[in-house]
């Protein structure tokens, strides 16, 4: 059930979990049967687990929509975006990713103030649910 949300954090010990824990730097943004997504506001850093589908509002970044179900995880600053997507069900398929804001690089293609993005992911063989990164700059208006 959505009823909890935990945070792994391996770098923090025994003694500063609870400190960790009071100053927790993570919002979560969905815990629903459709979609799980975390935000990191420090680390400029958004992760999602799409189960079909959809779309989620990530502050200081816009809505993130993809076309099918993935694993997804948005890194951005003023020098890039850097998209890393999987499908844990291990299948070879063509995740398109649409984010706001205008970015450059293959295989990003603009629409209006809003990029989309063609990611292949692998299929069979050992790559098979491997992750895929794609780093884009901003476009100059």
């Amino acid at each position: 059930d959505g009823s909890y949300a935990y945070v792994v954090a391996p770098t923090v010990s025994d003694k500063g979990v609870e400190d960790y824990a009071k100053a927790l730097p993570i919002t979560v943004l969905a815990n629903r049967a459709d979609l799980q997504a975390a935000y990191h506001a420090g680390l400029r850093r958004a992760e999602f687990v799409f189960y079909k589908a959809g779309a989620c509002m990530v502050p200081s970044l816009g809505e993130v929509r993809v076309d099918q179900p993935c694993a997804l995880m948005a890194v951005w600053s003023d020098q890039g975006l850097a998209l890393s997507a999987a499908n844990p069900e291990h299948q070879g398929l063509t995740l398109t990713v649409t984010v706001p804001g205008r970015w450059a690089g293959a295989p990003a293609k603009l629409a209006g103030d809003r990029t989309v993005v063609s990611l292949p992911l692998p299929e069979g063989g050992a790559l098979a649910g491997s992750t895929v990164t794609v780093a884009l700059v901003p476009v100059n208006r």
